[in-house]
């Protein structure tokens, strides 16, 4: 068995908090803390080779009282720093954020409407928009270009065809960071909060063709090519490589290739989709680097033999990979 022993990506989750309550967050189930700065280090100590961090979890990353300094922590080792954002804290954290060589950051939304986003997300839309307003604007008077600004956007079935308004609003805020796009992730430890009207909301096939419509638009293609070259944590990390392109789709999962995940109590685990309540190499100074090396390369192997290892289950990328093997 091969051990992979480079770890280029790594996302931490600094806090399950939040202000808003997004009915399809599993975060909103979870016990609400936060990762503390010590356990941060020893994760950056533990991996010293990261080049690209996502400070990013199950809850608003700019509530832990620490962000910062973890920011300042991966700054001073040359890491590369993303983080997806509900945006309602931007206007006050502006020069902070300005001022902290982040690279990147996606403000995460369904809708552009302000009544639909008040329905799920339970936040003001008004202040997230002037938020970003105001973060681009300071951005261009200090002549600064990172960090890169985009969305990040869960599609629902009520939803979907609000993703126009989207690329509207976008062009209109003189965005430049892209825009992510995902459904409703069908994994266990995400579906089992689900309630009856979230569930309602996974993608039908007709939707799912109109979305592809969407995504495949002239104005969306203009949105992605003409993105900031301070890229996210995610479009790096599923840049595509020579044998996916020879393939012509994922051969391997690049999470296990080179990526781990540290959740706020300090479990490991091998992606964001996978929870420490659920499943997790162990415990942040209770495991050497060694067996959490050896371990994601046995799941990797077994993806590798078309078998789909047990905390990835339900997973897209898993599911592309062993896809017509």
């Amino acid at each position: 068995m091969k051990t992979m022993k480079n770890i280029q990506f790594a996302q931490v989750e600094p806090t399950t908090k939040c202000n808003f309550r997004c009915g399809f967050c599993c975060g909103r189930s979870m016990d609400q803390s936060n990762l503390s700065l010590a356990q941060f280090t020893e994760f950056l100590e533990l991996f010293p080779e990261i080049q690209h961090l996502e400070l990013q979890g199950e809850g608003e990353p700019l509530i832990n009282p620490d962000f910062f300094k973890m920011v300042d922590l991966a700054n001073r080792r040359r890491i590369y720093i993303s983080f997806i954002t509900n945006g309602s804290f931007l206007h006050a954290y502006i020069q902070q954020i300005l001022d902290s060589q982040i690279r990147s950051i996606r403000v995460s939304l369904e809708t552009a409407d302000p009544e639909k986003f008040q329905r799920i997300r339970g936040g003001s839309f008004a202040v997230v928009e002037a938020g970003i307003r105001q973060l681009l604007s300071e951005r261009s008077r200090l002549g600064l270009s990172q960090p890169s600004v985009g969305f990040a956007l869960t599609v629902l079935a009520s939803t979907v065809d609000d993703v126009p308004d989207i690329y509207d609003l976008y062009q209109q805020l003189g965005m430049d960071g892209a825009i992510a796009i995902q459904s409703l992730n069908p994994m266990p430890q995400y579906a089992e909060v689900y309630d009856d009207q979230i569930a309602s909301e996974y993608l039908e096939t007709d939707q799912k063709q109109r979305l592809r419509g969407y995504m495949t638009s002239k104005v969306a293609q203009e949105i992605w090519f003409q993105k900031s070259p301070h890229h996210h944590f995610y479009d790096e990390l599923f840049r595509p490589r020579p044998a996916d392109i020879a393939k012509g789709k994922l051969a391997s999962c690049p999470w296990l290739d080179s990526g781990i995940n540290l959740d706020r109590h300090g479990r490991l685990t091998p992606c964001c989709m996978v929870k420490g309540e659920s499943w997790s190499f162990g415990q942040l100074g209770e495991i050497s680097r060694e067996e959490i090396l050896d371990s994601k390369a046995y799941l990797a192997a077994e993806l590798a033999r078309g078998v789909i290892p047990a905390p990835c289950r339900d997973c897209h990328i898993a599911q592309m990979i062993i896809a017509d093997e």
